[in-house]
């Protein structure tokens, strides 16, 4: 006798429930970066943070898109296969491919060491790697941060909430479809 789990199956309703909490999460994360910018000049002690948030809720957008065009109905397929992607966003971008990115501002998406640069209808963003931003005192690596720090971090959130706005409207859209 074996222990197996049942398999349990997502409705396409349940996924846009899903990617729903991961558009409203990553919403609330660049909320609270803007919060803070908003309070605070930016303070090398604290900018390692909000590089990370960035990360972290950029990704949540685009696993949202993921889980919306996804062709299967099993969570655990679901969840195993965005699990195994990881924190990287090339190779997320690929699964949902260009024509899909596109409809949400998303021109491309290339990995450097340490970061993704990302072209987008509304500007160009550099975000750092999820991963390697947590651990590049393995690498001896220091982020410098420029002076005008502040103002690229603000410019990129304008562009993260158009971003977020054209998640939200394609996740919608992708529902409506038969």
């Amino acid at each position: 006798m074996t222990n197996r789990q049942p398999i349990k199956v997502m409705k396409e309703s349940d996924k846009f429930v899903v990617a729903n909490k991961l558009t409203v999460r990553a919403g609330t994360g660049f909320d609270f970066i803007q919060n803070y910018l908003l309070d605070n000049p930016t303070d090398p002690a604290y900018i390692r943070s909000v590089y990370i948030l960035e990360a972290f809720n950029f990704e949540l957008l685009i696993k949202s898109r993921f889980i919306t065009l996804y062709k299967g109905n099993n969570l655990q397929d679901i969840e195993e296969k965005l699990r195994s992607l990881s924190h990287k966003l090339d190779e997320l971008a690929g699964c949902i491919g260009m024509v899909e990115l596109k409809k949400i501002g998303i021109r491309s998406i290339v990995k450097i060491p340490g970061l993704y640069k990302i072209e987008t209808d509304f500007g160009d963003l550099e975000v750092y790697d999820f991963t390697n931003i947590r651990y590049d005192f393995f690498d001896k690596k220091i982020t410098y941060i420029s002076k005008d720090e502040h103002k690229k971090l603000i410019e990129k959130l304008e562009i993260f909430y158009k971003l977020l706005e054209k998640v939200k409207m394609n996740n919608n859209i992708t529902r409506a479809l038969p």
